[in-house]
């Protein structure tokens, strides 16, 4: 498993309801892609930072989704009027467990 995880940094009071919903449907179209196992975003409203994780099948998984990634950074960016910075990290020894209910 590899993770891909992006380190967004906005304005401080959170998303707004049309941000929201574009943000879902983003994370919808990515986890049914080939190979995406899972997303995952984590926000602070108060300081305006996020994390969004993204888990991989493999390295071909990766590789084939930056293409989207790259797309919908840009689209970000734009909808937010140039006031985000985003960074993305490739972490590729990854643990996880699940619940067993």
């Amino acid at each position: 498993m590899i993770a891909q995880v992006w380190t967004i940094t906005g304005q401080p009071g959170g998303q707004s309801d049309e941000e929201r919903e574009w943000t879902q449907r983003v994370l919808d179209e990515a986890v049914s892609r080939d190979g995406v196992e899972a997303n995952v975003v984590l926000g602070d409203p108060t300081t305006g930072q996020e994390l969004a994780i993204t888990f991989f099948r493999d390295q071909a998984a990766l590789d084939a989704f930056e293409e989207f990634s790259s797309q919908k950074a840009a689209e970000s960016e734009e909808r937010s009027g140039g006031g985000l910075e985003l960074t993305a990290h490739v972490y590729t020894d990854v643990m996880a467990a699940e619940s067993g209910t």
